[in-house]
Parts: structure tokens; sequence; C-alpha cells
């Protein structure tokens, strides 16, 4: 296995690299991006520790593209252009990379050929002893040979603006794509992306002008009902990965389509951590620790961290580093599992299971069904239901028993929405359903009858706003120590459940400390205990729900 150590030029090799890593990822676990990560450096080492320990990988490190193209040459048919210079006039809402290199990396998922700027290709041919053939003909996603040509320098085409560039994409590239993947907007996941044949695009879901009278939504919602025509009976559902701004318009309108965002926004290596294997495909919770005995005046609270059912977190993140903190396992936190993880990555659940202790608890989230973003009251019936028959056998498989629905605010009224949710509750059996107390309104047990499905319990989640996270650790600290401490405040029944901020968890952010750590929830357990007596007790959620029922 190789892993990569040397630096990539951003704007030049970014996607020449992810294709690459797609392509010759798809036979197995071969080639690891040593990425820094956005919050915690180490993750990547503990990956590699990891591997080298459970499935005895050996590791032969490449410092320099150039040397890392003459390893992997056999597995390359050649390079396939774009020009970076209208990437300003094609993508102006698009922080990351033109239109015509997304497109181009879509031809290289489909042909085996790296994508790379049209003024350096054949300098790049010639310096790596790979072709940079005039025309190419396309292959599909099995394979075969689908007798269409194209140039080999997408500058050719000459495309005016984003819409023409998206047009040409639809008409010649996207018959032969995967039915199950697109990828959407982001500069992280092209890698899986690429191992999947996925159609790439940089489309916002705003009305934003396109060119040729057309905006890029309505480019966009075109693409998304390709994909909604084109699968089967089967399975009527498909991946959008990466980012979909604004987000809330996008995952409403994915979800029409019977479309999942799968977010892989700062997940390097997806395509690597796809391929390593496991021994085992059943997976079960740590037992709850033993409790102190309680008094009458005892409340509880159960810490979320927010936003870790995704890739760039509860994956290769390893929870945004904090899973690393030297505290861990000194304080309950429920941490965020994706259920697709179960089928997508095993190997990452085999970890996260297998060094869980009990103060560790697991929950799945984002809306559908443990599976990615998405609206269940949005979705076409018939992926609905595809989604809940899938669902069901991965978190029974990983134990998971709660959900959060963390990223439903403002997507749908949830208590108007109940008939799918209790669906979703008794077809995963859940014990509880957590979600921010705006939406649910008051949101916990006991207050307005709040069970959906046959017995799952919903509790309400309180969101600091996002200004928090600016504070310091031991601000931070203070702030919530002060909420905990009041004598009304967030409590209903004798508890509250609280979102770890979305930025929160790393412990060491860019050289900042974060109070959300398991070290800082040591320190905040240890003043509760200290000021308070022993009356506000840090739990996992299904010590919460088994102390307490609807009506208690």
């Amino acid at each position: 296995m190789v892993v990569y150590t040397g630096e990539l030029d951003w704007y030049a090799h970014r996607h020449t690299f992810a294709t690459l890593q797609g392509i010759v990822n798809r036979d197995g676990p071969r080639l690891y991006l040593n990425t820094p990560f956005h919050y915690h450096p180490p993750v990547t080492q503990a990956w590699l520790d990891h591997c080298r320990a459970t499935q005895g990988f050996e590791y032969e490190e490449v410092g320099d593209l150039d040397a890392l193209i003459e390893r992997f040459r056999g597995q390359v048919a050649g390079l396939v252009g774009f020009d970076r210079t209208r990437g300003p006039k094609m993508a102006k809402e698009n922080k990351f990379f033109p239109t015509e290199e997304y497109l181009a990396t879509s031809v290289g998922a489909l042909t085996g050929m790296l994508p790379v700027p049209s003024d350096l290709r054949q300098a790049l041919a010639a310096r790596w002893r790979l072709p940079a053939p005039a025309e190419v003909e396309l292959r599909d996603y099995h394979g075969r040979p689908t007798g269409v040509a194209i140039h080999g320098d997408l500058a050719a085409y000459g495309f005016a603006n984003k819409a023409q560039a998206v047009e040409w994409a639809i008409r010649e590239l996207l018959p032969h794509c995967s039915p199950d993947f697109l990828f959407n907007y982001d500069a992280w996941g092209v890698d899986y992306a690429v191992q999947h044949f996925a159609l790439c695009t940089n489309l916002s879901y705003r009305e934003a002008d396109a060119g040729e009278g057309t905006t890029e939504r309505q480019l966009l919602e075109r693409i998304l009902a390709t994909y909604r025509d084109r699968r089967d009976k089967a399975r009527p559902y498909f991946w959008v990965i990466g980012l979909q701004p604004p987000e809330r318009l996008g995952v409403m309108s994915l979800s029409r389509f019977g479309g999942i965002n799968t977010m892989t926004n700062m997940a390097d290596n997806w395509s690597f951590h796809t391929q390593v294997p496991s021994a085992r495909d059943q997976w079960r919770q740590q037992p709850r620790p033993e409790a102190p005995p309680d008094t009458p005046d005892t409340r509880y609270v159960a810490f979320l961290a927010s936003e870790c059912t995704t890739q760039k977190a509860a994956g290769n993140g390893l929870q945004h580093g904090a899973w690393l903190d030297p505290a861990r396992g000194q304080v309950a936190i429920n941490w965020g599992m994706s259920a697709a993880f179960g089928r997508d990555a095993p190997a990452v659940v085999d970890y996260y299971y297998s060094t869980a202790t009990p103060q560790d608890y697991f929950l799945t989230g984002d809306i559908c069904a443990g599976m990615g973003f998405a609206v269940p009251p949005l979705m076409p019936e018939a992926a609905w239901q595809a989604v809940l028959e899938d669902a069901a056998p991965l978190c029974q498989a990983m134990d998971l028993r709660c959900l959060d629905i963390y990223a439903n605010d403002g997507y749908y009224d949830a208590q108007e929405d109940q008939p799918r949710f209790a669906d979703l509750c008794d077809a995963l059996d859940l014990l509880a359903v957590t979600a921010k107390n705006r939406v649910l309104s008051r949101g916990v047990w006991g207050e307005h009858g709040n069970v959906w499905g046959q017995a799952t319990r919903v509790l309400g989640v309180i969101h600091y706003p996002r200004s928090q996270e600016t504070l310091s650790r031991d601000a931070m600290m203070d702030f919530l120590f002060d909420r905990l401490a009041e004598g009304e405040g967030p409590w209903g029944r004798h508890f509250c459940c609280v979102y770890l901020p979305v930025a929160a968890h790393g412990y060491e952010p860019k050289g900042t400390t974060l109070w959300a750590s398991p070290s800082g929830l040591v320190r905040l357990r240890e003043r509760l205990d200290a000021e308070m007596g022993g009356k506000i007790r840090i739990v996992r959620l299904d010590e919460l729900v088994a102390r307490f029922a609807p009506g208690d």
C-alpha cells in the first residue's frame, strides 16, 4: 500500500491526485493521502497504525507526485485536459474549482485518464510518459466500450458558459455514468466519486444564471430527474456526494427526486476506507456503566456530538480527533455513526466498536434513517420504503437504537410529518429520536405526549448558537456550567440533551483546545460535582431512556 506524503498544488493537481486515487482504489485499499485533516493531524497516523495492526498492511511512502504517477502509471490511460482560465466566469459561486475540471474528472472516471489543466497537459504528458490523445473513447460504469468519442482536451469545445458545459455533460457523459452516484460541489470526496463512476458537477441550487437562458438549479434538477428515471425498482434511490449549496434548498430538492446526500466535505481517503475489509458484520454497543444511586432531585444531561455521522467526522476524521483524546472513556458522550458505514466502510465501524469504552454510546442520524441527508416527507414513496428496507438491517447489525435528526431545522414541521417518522421509528426499532427543541416546539417527554411509532421516545435537544463556538474552552465551560446549573432553563422532567457544537469535538483544532473535547467535559463534570453536589449526572442516551418514559 502506498501513502502519499508530499505536497499537492491545490489548483493544478488536486483533482489529478483524487482521480488517480479513485481509480487505483477500485482494486483495493492501495493509495492513502497523508492529509493533515482539518482539525487533528494525528488522525492520519492513527488510521495507518490501526490498519497495520489489524490488516497487516505494509506501507510504501511516496513524497513526490511524479514518483507517485510512475508508481501507478500502468493503471493510467492518459491525460484529459480542461481549461482553467475560464474558471472564474463558469464558477462564480464555487470557491473550489471550475466546472470544466469537474467534467474532466468525470471523463477520468469513465476512461482511466487523469484531469490536468490544458496549459500543462503536453508538458505533464512528456514528464509522466503518458498519452495525451486528441480523441478519447468513453467506457461505461461497467467498463464496456460505448462507441462514443470525445475530445481529449475539453478546452477544444470552447464552452462559453456553465450551461453549455453542463448540457454537453448531460448528453455525452451522464448516460454512461453510474445511476447510483452523483457528485456535486465539493473539493473532497472526489476519489470516492471517481471510484464509483459518478458524474461530477459543481452546481448550486440557487437560481444563479448559468447562461443560455437557464439557471444552475434548473440544470441540476434536470440531472436529478435523469438519475431518478434511471433507477430501478429494486433500489429507487441514489446517492448525491458532496456539499449541496445552499444546504437547506439542496437537501430538500434532491429528496424530491429520491436522492440522499452523503456529506464528504473534508473527507479525504473515503475510497480507501470503503475497501478495507472487516472480519465482522455485526457489532454490539458496550454495556452501560453501573449507575450510582439517584436522589429525588438528580438531573441528567446527555451530550450529543452533532454532525458526526458524516465521513469527515465519524469516518476518517475520528470525530474531529476527539476519539484520540486520552480522557475519552471518563465521561459519557453520545457519538454519531452512519448506518451506511456498516455496508460501505465496515472496517471504520469495526475500529470504533472495538475501541469504544462503556462511556461511549453510538447513535445514528442525518434524518434519512441513518443513511444520509434527505427529507423523508419529501421523498417519493418507493424511494422512502427502499431506504427503510436497507437501513433496518444495518441499524440492527450495528446495534443503533437512537437516531438524531439534527439537520431538520427549517426543512419541515416534525410534528405535522409524524407519520413518516413513525414508520422510521418502527422499522428501525428505535428507543429514542432526538431533534432540536425549536423544531419540536418544546420537545421533552410528557409535555405534549411526544411518542412516535409504537414506543419511540422523542427528546428535544438544546442547540446553542454557533457564536458560542468562538469562545475559549474555559469560557465555553463557564457558559455551559451556568446553563446546566440553572434551576429552570433547559430542564424538563429532570433531564436535557445538548448538542456539542459542530466544530467543538476536535481537541486540538488549529492550535486551540476546545471545551467540548472529552478532556473539557471531564473538567465540566468535576466542576458540576464540586459545586452542585453530584446532582447533575452526564449519561448515555440509552441510560436516559431507561430512567424515563413518557408521562413519568
